[in-house]
C-alpha cells in the first residue's frame, strides 16, 4: 500500500516520534520523542505535507467505512471528555484522591471479570465515573455507590445493544461489598443518568472510549494490504496480556484518564508496534524491513486524521509506559479490594470453635497391638468427667478433715478452761 509516494518510510517513522530508524535497520526503533527543535521542526513539516484526500484515494474499499466511522467518533470526542483533575493526596477524608479513584476502577475491572462481561461495559463505566466526579462534588463516602451505580448503568446501556446480560442490582450490590443496598445504587444510578443526559431507555449515545478508538485503528489496519504483516506485528510482540487488557490495565490509572480516547488508543498500538517491529527486524530481511517502515507509516497517517500532536503524543507515551512497566514488573498494587466473610449469627453459633484443639496427636504404635498389655495407672485412664468428679471428692475430704482439727482444737482449749 502506497500513502503519498512522496513520503518516505524513515522520515515517516521518525517524524512520529520513532528515532534511530535506518535503512534496513528498523529493529532499532525506539519510540520516544524529538529533543531538538529540529526534528521537531520536520515532524510540523511532515504533518504538514500529508494529504488526507490524497490518502483517501490510496485507501482500499473495505478501510472506507472504518475510516468514517473514525471521524465520526473524533467529532464526539470532546463530548465526552471527563477532564478529571483529582489531588494525588490530601489530608482531608472526605476528599477523593486519585488513589481512591484507581482502587475503584480496578474493582471495576474485577466486577467486569467475575460476571463474564465485555469489555465495553468496563471503558462505558470508567467514562461515567470520571465525567461524574467531572461534574459533582463527591465525598470519599460515597464513591463506592457512585462507581458500582456507574458500572450497573453501562451494563444496561450496554445490554441495550446486545452486548451484554443485564445482572441483578442486589447481587451486585452483595458481591461489590460497597455497603449500599439494591435502592441506594438504584437512586445513585438515576442520579448519574441526570447529570450526564443518559438516555436510558435508547440504544444510542453510548460514549466514544479508548476502545472505540483501538477497534476502528485495528480494523483500519487489518483491512489494509498489510493487514497480514500487522496481525505478524502483534503476534511477535504478545508477551504478558494482549494489546485489548492492556488497554483496560491503562484506563483504571488516573494518570492517562486525563489524555484524549484517541491518544491513548494510537499509543498503545504504537508501543506494540514497535514491541513487534524489534522482533521482526531482528530476523535482518531487507524486503520484511522495508513493509515494516510502511506499516510505520500507516500508524502516522493514522496520528495525522485523528488529530494528535506530537507533543501530546510523547506526554501519553510517557504515561503509558509508566503504567505498564509497573504492571509487568508485578509490582504490588495498593488497590486491592480484601474480601471479608459476612456470617449470620445463626451460623456463628453452629461454627465449632478450633482455637483450643489439639494440633498434634499422640502417635498409635501399631506393631505393640499384640503384645502384652502394660498395666496403665488410673489417672491415665480416667476421663474428664471422672476426674473432676474424684477432685470434687478430694477437696470435701480435706474440707472435713480441716474441720475436724479445728473442732478437736476448739474441745482441747475448753477442756483446759475447764480443768484450770
Amino acid at each position: 500500500m502506497c500513502i503519498g509516494g512522496e513520503v518516505k518510510g524513515p522520515r515517516l517513522a521518525h517524524s512520529c516520534g520513532v528515532t534511530g530508524v535506518l535503512e534496513g535497520d528498523i529493529s532499532r526503533m525506539d519510540l520516544v520523542q524529538p529533543d531538538n527543535s529540529a526534528q521537531t521542526q520536520d515532524f510540523t513539516q511532515f504533518v504538514e505535507s500529508i494529504n488526507i484526500t490524497t490518502m483517501e484515494q490510496n485507501l482500499s474499499d473495505a478501510m472506507l467505512p472504518a475510516l468514517k466511522q473514525l471521524e465520526e467518533a473524533i467529532s464526539l470526542e470532546d463530548t465526552y471528555a471527563s477532564n478529571l483533575q483529582l489531588p494525588s493526596s490530601g489530608n482531608d477524608k472526605n476528599c477523593i484522591t486519585e488513589g481512591i479513584r484507581d482502587g475503584s476502577a480496578h474493582v471495576l475491572r474485577c466486577l467486569k471479570v467475575w460476571y463474564d462481561l465485555p469489555s465495553d461495559v468496563l471503558f462505558v463505566a470508567n467514562n461515567y465515573m470520571d465525567r461524574f466526579l467531572s461534574k459533582m462534588k463527591v465525598q470519599a463516602r460515597h464513591m463506592a455507590c457512585v462507581s458500582v451505580s456507574s458500572f450497573s448503568l453501562a451494563v444496561q446501556q450496554v445490554a441495550l445493544h446486545g452486548g451484554c446480560p443485564e445482572t441483578d442490582l442486589r447481587d451486585l450490590a452483595l458481591i461489590s461489598q460497597s455497603k449500599c443496598t439494591s435502592g441506594d445504587l438504584q437512586r445513585m444510578e438515576s442520579i448519574i443518568a441526570l447529570k450526564l443526559d443518559v438516555d436510558r431507555a435508547s440504544p444510542a449515545g453510548l460514549p466514544t472510549t479508548p476502545l472505540t478508538f483501538l477497534r476502528l485503528y485495528h480494523s483500519l489496519l487489518a483491512s489494509s494490504d498489510l493487514g497480514v504483516l500487522f496481525q505478524k506485528t502483534l503476534a511477535a510482540a504478545g508477551q504478558g496480556p494482549d494489546i485489548w487488557q492492556r488497554l483496560e490495565i491503562v484506563v483504571c490509572d488516573s494518570k492517562c484518564s486525563v489524555f484524549r480516547p484517541s491518544v491513548i488508543a494510537l499509543v498503545l498500538l504504537c508501543t506494540q508496534l514497535q514491541a513487534g517491529v524489534e522482533a521482526l527486524g531482528a530476523q535482518g530481511d531487507p524486503a520484511l524491513c522495508a513493509q515494516l517502515v510502511e506499516l510505520v507509516s500507516f500508524a502516522v497517517c493514522l496520528q495525522k486524521i485523528s488529530q494528535i500532536s506530537a507533543a501530546s503524543f510523547s506526554i501519553c507515551l510517557e504515561a503509558v509506559n509508566d503504567v505498564m512497566n509497573k504492571y509487568n514488573a508485578q509490582s504490588q498494587m495498593p488497590h486491592r479490594q480484601r474480601l471479608v466473610w459476612k456470617l449470620s449469627h445463626r451460623t456463628r453459633r453452629l461454627l465449632r470453635p478450633i482455637d483450643r484443639l489439639a494440633v498434634q496427636l499422640p502417635t498409635i504404635e501399631e506393631h505393640k497391638q499384640f503384645a502384652a498389655a502394660e498395666p496403665r495407672s488410673r489417672s491415665g485412664s480416667v476421663s474428664s468427667e471422672e476426674n473432676s468428679e474424684s477432685e470434687k471428692e478430694e477437696m470435701c475430704g480435706q474440707k472435713n478433715r480441716a474441720n475436724a482439727q479445728e473442732d478437736e482444737v476448739q474441745w482441747f482449749n475448753m477442756g483446759s478452761s475447764v480443768y484450770h
